[in-house]
């Protein structure tokens, strides 16, 4: 038996010596030129290494993001004219090197690519960004050393006493990784690995220039349909020192604030929200998606598949057809925004604003996240924990694992409420088993403490219809939809569907729903019926990108200077920016 795994193996070997060698680069080189004009002016310089079976050359893949251009204007295999072709496959721009009829020896053969890449700049507040893939993510091989030059025509990047405002990430698409080395030499930035790039790793970098380095005719070259994400500045939470608090005051906020939260929820949970069912954007907003382009996107997805406006894919421009009187308030908002043409204007966005509001009064003690409401409550607890635990040190670990209990269980309990109660009768036995009769005290307060959360989380997660409506939304599209299991004719089923694809949105499962369509309906009705908006990001990336602008324009986003990747991110990441891409061998 041994001696067949063996010769197994060795056959493998054999017929996969890549899985022995393998091909590789073992350097590669990038010198991008930034010119006055707006273009990029780029030489790529790969040593591949050839080692397995014997391949024609090498093709490289350039994608051509948001309408970016590439035009390719000389390739070299050793330093000598080489033949290549050049095809659009895709959305990316192919660069197949070498001939049908030659094939290569294994070895290391050095390729240059020269290239130039238009609209690959965008207007970032005041100044012009660079978010580029020097190192593309999409190489099947890895890259043993990756070097990437910057550097401006006839200038330099940043003069003397100039600020540096870039960043770089590498790894995988979507990843931050800090593999990198990076310095500023002449009014040049010097990029360079530290480690191997494994296969699909690249390097990334966003570099922000004054506008008065570009020509002023830099207009035609700027591409104003690229979509850049921001990341939303967190809100700094100062820690509450409330030591030197008596034991009395700290009893009576506890309960003063539990007395006030029970109230505050029972009166919400008999108070009626809502007739019937909610809409689109309410089941959103009391998911947890509430941010602004989510309610919006939502919106315009149940009014596009209600028939009051219908939208352009090329331009993405939005166009009023009807209106409804048994539309929802939230989404008569917008479509007064879109009958007004103001979707491309601050109106539009104070719209949204607007509409937002309005939920936020509505909704202001029912919105599904209640850990503010478990606040007072633990805020209470930690009174009391530093009052019980801290008037003498003798029991100062007994009260440092009571603050982790409580901390642990703050964010673990809503979801995961079993092992919540684990913990308690965890504690409970180690008391038990030092000493009864000098821990009364601690163990009668884990029981007083539990048993006041149990009651606690009994009104929190019960209170609401509401929870239950969306739940049964979920549950219905889950046995209906993804499991298929109703009995109805096919015109029933493509109007549950109309009704169901924008709620799909709200709940973060539009893609299963528009596959199931696809399979219950075809690829052509999917089209034609504008469900395809439910499936990609088009929409979204349209309201992104106008409220990005008003934000800009109001002063909400600014940018701000910092290097090489430290402090405050760009909201850039590993293969987000314009180039890139990769290749292989052939």
């Amino acid at each position: 038996m041994k001696k067949i795994k063996i010769s197994r193996i060795f056959f493998l070997f054999l017929i996969f010596p890549i899985f022995l060698f393998g091909e590789s680069i073992k350097n590669y080189d990038v010198f991008i030129t930034i010119q006055k004009d707006g273009i990029l002016n780029i030489s790529e310089n790969i040593n591949y290494n050839f080692d397995g079976r014997q391949k024609h050359g090498i093709y490289r893949k350039i994608p051509l993001k948001f309408g970016s251009e590439v035009e390719v204007f000389n390739v070299l295999k050793n330093s000598k004219k080489e033949n290549f072709d050049i095809f659009d496959e895709a959305e990316y721009k192919i660069i197949k090197i070498g001939k049908q009829d030659v094939l290569l020896e294994n070895g290391i053969y050095n390729y240059q690519i020269d290239y130039k890449m238009k609209k690959a700049i965008t207007e970032y507040g005041n100044q012009y960004e660079i978010y580029f893939n020097g190192i593309g993510q999409e190489w099947g091989v890895p890259i043993e050393k990756a070097n990437i030059v910057i550097k401006m025509e006839n200038g330099k990047l940043y003069e003397n006493g100039e600020n540096s405002n870039f960043e770089v990430y590498t790894g995988k698409k979507g990843e931050r990784n800090q593999n990198f080395e990076a310095r500023m030499e002449n009014g040049e930035i010097f990029i360079s690995n530290l480690t191997r790039l494994n296969e699909n790793e690249g390097i990334s970098f966003i570099i922000h220039l004054d506008k008065n380095k570009f020509d002023k005719n830099i207009l035609n070259q700027i591409n104003n349909e690229a979509q850049r994400s921001f990341e939303k500045e967190r809100n700094d939470f100062k820690n509450l020192a409330l030591r030197g608090i008596s034991l009395v005051i700290g009893f009576i906020i506890l309960m003063v604030l539990s007395v006030y939260v029970w109230v505050y929820y029972l009166k919400a949970k008999n108070t009626k929200y809502f007739d019937e069912e909610l809409s689109p954007v309410e089941v959103a907003y009391l998911s947890g998606n509430d941010n602004l382009e989510k309610l919006t996107e939502v919106a315009i997805l149940s009014l596009l598949k209600k028939k009051c406006i219908s939208i352009k894919e090329k331009t993405m421009k939005m166009i009023f057809i009807s209106e409804k009187d048994e539309l929802p308030e939230e989404e008569k908002i917008i479509l007064e925004a879109i009958r007004n043409n103001y979707q491309k204007e601050d109106k539009f966005y104070e719209k949204s604003l607007e509409m937002k509001k309005m939920l936020e009064k509505k909704y202001r003690n029912l919105k599904k996240d209640s850990k503010k409401y478990y606040f007072p409550f633990f805020l209470g607890v930690i009174i009391l924990s530093i009052l019980f635990f801290t008037t003498t040190f003798e029991n100062l670990s007994i009260y440092i694992g009571f603050f982790i209990f409580f901390a642990v269980s703050y964010f673990i309990s809503l979801d995961k409420l079993s092992y919540f109660r684990i913990i308690p009768i965890f504690f409970i036995g180690i008391l038990l088993f030092n000493d009864i009769s000098k821990n009364i005290l601690y163990i009668l307060e884990i029981i007083y403490f539990w048993g006041l959360f149990e009651v606690f989380n009994y009104i929190f997660k019960n209170n609401s219809s509401i929870k239950k409506w969306i739940d049964e939304l979920k549950k219905y599209i889950e046995d209906k939809i993804f499991k298929n299991s109703w009995e109805m004719d096919r015109f029933e089923r493509r109007r549950i569907y109309d009704i169901i694809l924008p709620y799909s949105v709200a709940l973060h499962q539009n893609r299963r729903v528009s596959q199931c369509f696809i399979k219950e309906f075809g690829e052509e009705e999917y089209k034609n019926q504008n469900v395809n908006f439910f499936s990609n990001n088009l929409i979204i990336n349209e309201v992104q990108k106008t409220f990005d602008a008003v934000r800009v324009k109001w002063g909400k986003i600014a940018s701000k200077n910092k290097r090489f990747g430290s402090g405050r991110s760009f909201g850039g990441s590993s293969g987000g920016g314009f180039g890139g891409g990769g290749g292989g061998s052939w």
